[in-house]
């Protein structure tokens, strides 16, 4: 064999190798990064860990750069985070919602609400964990709605897997990628896809797949055999596409943004808004 028939056939070797990774990569759904070692198969359980945070918070024992109770994407304070409370501010301004349910609601006194500027909407927020839930509500205890832009807010303790209030808007932030497909599809089934609709329009912001498995949910033919990665339990971490399997949403991605300045958040897996219109069949 001459040293031109070794070079072009490790050539196409490699090539092969990486195209067949990469096929897999984009229609089988399961993964090496999804199982955290943390997750479980009960969700009220399996996000105590929040609960520990927030104890830690009030202590004021977590870091800076991780001072928000549900993690650095959720810190009020961070630059990286601006552009996005920036363009939900002016997305909320720029329609008629007077309403807004919003899960899971994580951690109102350390998280990234308090940097939205929000446009007189009456807003309800659930949390499957009660500790979240109480800190909210003692936030807002000696403060008036109004000083964040809102007219009025409402904490439950809920599970978005069953039914949630209805509202003009839906937004789910930083939450799905934390629990498994069939519980996501359940989320949908029970709130999303149903007729009437509960909700008006819905924002899901989550963390997107690399660009080179993302960029085939627009391709209407190969998004069907495209899959969404798996994990395997309640707060493990996946990234999610809805418009690919096993949820085929038509939604739309209105904008992309940055969450941190780590290296697990470069501009080629940053955060995405997937923004769906609801309607019933035939309307």
């Amino acid at each position: 064999m001459g040293p031109w028939t070794l070079i072009i056939s490790s050539a196409v070797f490699a090539l092969l190798s990486w195209l067949g990774y990469h096929i897999r990569s984009v229609i089988v759904d399961n993964c090496t990064h999804c199982d955290t070692g943390e997750g479980g198969q009960d969700p009220q359980k399996s996000f105590e860990g929040y609960a520990e945070r927030a104890e830690q918070w009030s202590r004021g024992e977590l870091p800076d750069w991780d001072v928000a109770v549900s993690g650095p994407a959720s810190k009020a304070e961070a630059d990286e985070l601006k552009p996005f409370f920036d363009w939900l501010g002016s997305f909320l301004s720029s329609r008629n919602i007077s309403s807004i349910v919003d899960v899971s609601s994580g951690h109102w006194p350390s998280g990234w609400q308090r940097g939205v500027k929000w446009s007189g909407q009456d807003y309800t927020r659930l949390d499957i964990t009660p500790k979240m839930i109480e800190d909210n509500r003692a936030f807002f205890k000696d403060k008036d709605p109004q000083q964040y832009g809102l007219r009025s807010v409402t904490f439950e303790v809920g599970d978005m897997l069953k039914e949630l209030p209805k509202a003009d808007l839906l937004i789910t932030k930083d939450t799905i990628i934390h629990i498994p497909n069939w519980a996501i599809l359940k989320f949908l089934e029970t709130n999303v896809n149903v007729c009437p609709p509960r909700y008006r329009e819905v924002l899901f912001i989550h963390d997107r797949p690399p660009y080179w498995k993302f960029r085939w949910g627009a391709v209407p033919l190969v998004r069907h055999i495209v899959r969404n990665w798996d994990c395997p339990g309640f707060s493990d971490f996946h990234e999610i596409d809805l418009r690919v399997a096993p949820y085929h949403l038509d939604v739309v991605n209105l904008f992309e943004f940055n969450s941190s300045t780590r290296a697990d958040r470069v501009m080629d897996n940053p955060k995405v808004v997937q923004y769906m219109k609801t309607s019933c069949p035939g309307s």
